[in-house]
């Protein structure tokens, strides 16, 4: 039979062991973002951000910038291997209408159209998205980084 010090003693480190645990699950999803910041922020600064306001992405490869697309206005942009794909990626692991990108009250709302090797944002598998400045959108190999470029909007 163990002592009430030892039953205390017990449980202070079956806590203490808990406390360990969580903040060693929590480091690693910590440490992710930091380097998916630390990537994008290099990526963007190997290129010069366009002059012109307005919302973009920059199409990567290879962790390399390869050009800025501008999003314009409330029209879809379709992603896609399909020769009428605005944002045209040549693989044939991309789907013919991969996902789309299209502005409404709330935002740019990425979403994905039914494709068979997914769509990602900042490492996570999603069906649909609202972006934000800096996200990074993943098609199959390709990369592109969500911007907005503040100022006056040319109408």
């Amino acid at each position: 039979m163990e002592s009430d010090e030892a039953t205390q003693l017990k449980e202070r480190l079956q806590a203490a062991l808990t406390i360990s645990d969580l903040t060693r699950s929590m480091d690693q999803p910590v440490r992710r973002i930091r380097d998916r910041l630390s990537y994008v922020i290099d990526l963007m600064s190997q290129t010069d951000r366009p002059e012109k306001a307005g919302a973009y992405l920059l199409v990567a490869s290879a962790g390399q910038p390869r050009y800025w697309f501008e999003l314009v206005g409330t029209r879809e942009c379709v992603v896609g291997r399909h020769e009428t794909a605005d944002l045209e990626i040549n693989s044939s692991a991309v789907s013919r209408r991969h996902c789309t990108v299209s502005r409404d009250e709330s935002g740019w709302l990425l979403e994905d159209a039914g494709s068979r090797n997914g769509t990602f944002v900042n490492n996570q598998r999603v069906e649909e998205k609202y972006l934000c400045d800096g996200d990074l959108i993943q098609v199959v190999k390709e990369e592109m980084i969500f911007a907005e470029i503040p100022g006056e909007l040319e109408h």
